[in-house]
């Protein structure tokens, strides 16, 4: 026995053997520090035009722009806009938002756009999960589009495939939710997830990393050399061939398209969208629904069709959180030369007016704002 455990010492301790076993731990650890670096914002002071991977990664800008906030004492009074890429092409810049509340409503404010395409109620709640406790309103943008969103889309969100932040409290709720989603959708399988915990991003990680290096220049970067991206922020023409609107109108009204409160899914969206209110206002902030603008003049008749697919929920779940909720595209009801397709704003002025509108939502909420009262 004596011998036994002499012979496993040794062998243990042999430079190889130490070696290999060291390696196995970094293999280990690794992956946990490099997550806990990128869910702690350490990339913040990187400008993004060295992060970006290509000249549209919206998902990146929203994550970069968080690493920012966090790094940071909150501001006095902040706006964070939330939604996809119908809310990206309503603001005109983040600049000219700060500019209109403070002309409407008399605020000084902090606005940031945190937009992206395909965003779901699930990223929304992983981006105020990752905002700083403070004070302000978060808008949230809402749309049809977000209610027929694939429950994969969720725990798309949950692992870092779309922006890649860390959210316990999503993994909370869709573990309540919808756990068979996270088994079935979850790109890492149970051991890593056990390992690593359900919440883990590395998926998301190595995703980006992958589209980095095949989207950048390598020969460049095998050089040591980085060119910066300048990042876009609005990409539609300020008008839509007629014959591409139809098109586009049609696809709307597709089955596919619409909404349907039948389906699991719709429940879990709703389930969702009164989970992030319950957060956002968990973190000191006012919610605010906002409807993301579409061209309502060239839809026409059929726009009734659209807004009965979503806006009962939304109107109920407003009425039942006492979350004030903006019709845009009934309020607004901007011509439709002012849009680049059905659902994305392309004119300034249709931007300005959209500004204007959410500006004067904020303004009515200033007995809600604490510190920060508008003027009556």
């Amino acid at each position: 026995m004596r011998d036994w455990l002499a012979g496993l010492r040794a062998g243990l301790f042999h430079e190889g053997i130490a070696l290999l076993l060291m390696g196995g731990v970094a293999a280990l650890l690794t992956p946990t520090l490099i997550e806990r670096a990128v869910a702690a914002g350490l990339y913040r002071d990187i400008p993004f035009e060295y992060l970006a991977r290509d000249r549209r990664d919206d998902d990146m800008k929203v994550a970069h722009d968080l690493a920012r906030i966090k790094g940071r004492p909150a501001p006095p009074l902040g706006v964070y806009v939330l939604g996809g890429s119908g809310m990206r092409e309503a603001v005109e810049s983040e600049a000219s938002l700060e500019e209109a509340i403070r002309e409407v409503a008399g605020l000084t404010v902090e606005a940031h756009a945190l937009v992206s395409p395909f965003r779901t109620f699930a990223s929304c709640i992983a981006v105020v999960d990752n905002l700083p406790e403070g004070r302000g309103v978060v808008v949230i943008g809402v749309t049809g589009e977000r209610f027929i969103r694939d429950v994969s889309n969720a725990v798309k969100q949950l692992d870092g495939r779309s922006v890649p932040v860390k959210s316990p409290i999503l993994g909370a709720i869709l573990q309540r939710e919808a756990p068979e989603a996270i088994e079935q959708y979850a790109w890492l399988g149970p051991g890593f997830r056990r390992l690593y915990g359900d919440d883990t991003i590395l998926t998301g990680i190595y995703q980006y990393a992958r589209g980095y290096f095949r989207k950048r220049d390598p020969g460049l970067l095998l050089k040591g050399r980085l060119e910066p991206i300048d990042y876009v922020v609005h990409r539609y023409e300020p008008r839509m061939e007629i014959f591409n609107k139809k098109r586009h109108r049609e696809a709307l009204l597709n089955s596919s398209h619409l909404p349907d409160p039948t389906l699991p899914r719709y429940g879990l969206h709703v389930t969702l969208l009164e989970e992030l209110i319950a957060l956002t206002r968990s973190k000191g902030y006012t919610p605010l629904l906002v409807e993301q603008p579409m061209d309502a003049r060239f839809i026409g008749a059929s726009m009734e069709v659209i807004a009965d697919s979503y806006a009962p929920a939304v109107r109920k779940v407003a009425r039942e959180t006492g979350v004030p909720y903006v019709e845009t595209t009934r309020d607004l009801d901007l011509p439709s030369h002012m849009f680049g397709d059905l659902t994305h704003i392309s004119w300034p002025e249709g931007r300005k007016r959209f500004e204007r509108q959410v500006a004067e939502a904020i303004a009515e909420l200033r007995l809600e704002v604490k510190g920060s009262v508008a003027p009556k």
